[in-house]
């Protein structure tokens, strides 16, 4: 096998994989429907520097820095790791001392607590309403994506929680200099845009607000834009999402 990049799938359970893993020095690795437990949070891969993780299980302590075997990673994907605790909420702990970029695109419900000094790209996908932040710690962030389509749960009966949601999120990244929204985050939140003017700016420096849709409420655009400091933030429409998976 390439002793720098390895895709497991399906059959392969943690345990299967482990002995080969540590045979080499791995530097990207994709896990997909997978059960990943302790063995990986107590292995080590110092030469990683790409994961992704796709419909996997994850079985961890609450608290538990899952990737702290990865002292070296740069790039991280947790796409559709599915929740399968009998309904009790986990805590995941994301510590990357190294890492540029995190994907977060999963219904499962993870409390998280994410510190990452270097992050500059935070994309979250379809998992809004599903993920808690208890800590997020992202000091030299650059470029934020938010990518929420309708789905099941969605309270719809509530525009200003809803809005709370995008909000709580938007604190925590504020440092961030561009920032990307969907259609239906823009639908969701025009629905509440005189809230959301009596609310001060969360973003600081914001430099560049990119809409994939055909048009965004003045006001809303207003809400984002109000409290950077840079003196010529612009609105861009785009085509195409640089969310990838």
């Amino acid at each position: 096998m390439d002793t720098r990049n390895a895709d497991y799938e399906e059959s392969y359970s943690f345990s299967d994989m482990f002995g080969t893993i540590c045979n080499c020095s791995v530097e990207t690795l994709k896990i997909r429907s997978v059960c990943i437990d302790g063995g990986f949070v107590s292995s080590s891969f110092g030469m990683l520097t790409s994961l992704v993780l796709e419909e996997c299980q994850l079985i961890f302590d609450k608290g538990a820095d899952f990737f702290a075997c990865c002292p070296s990673l740069k790039n991280l994907v947790i796409s559709y790791c599915i929740d399968h605790f009998s309904g009790e909420e986990k805590g995941l702990k994301i510590y990357g001392p190294q890492l540029l970029s995190l994907n977060l695109d999963s219904p499962a419900c993870f409390d998280i607590e994410l510190v990452a000094p270097r992050l500059r790209f935070f994309g979250v996908h379809n998992s809004l309403y599903y993920q808690k932040f208890s800590k997020l710690s992202v000091p030299a962030l650059d470029h934020v994506e938010i990518w929420v389509d309708g789905f099941d749960g969605m309270r719809e009966d509530d525009n200003e929680w809803t809005a709370q949601c995008f909000i709580s999120l938007f604190r925590d990244v504020n440092n961030a200099t561009s920032l990307m929204l969907d259609s239906y985050t823009i639908q969701v939140m025009s629905g509440v845009s005189e809230f959301l003017e009596r609310q001060p700016s969360p973003f600081r420096r914001l430099k560049s607000l990119m809409v994939k849709a055909d048009s965004i409420p003045f006001r809303l655009a207003n809400c984002f834009l109000k409290g950077s400091s840079c003196m010529n933030p612009n609105v861009e429409f785009v085509r195409t999402c640089y969310f990838i998976i």
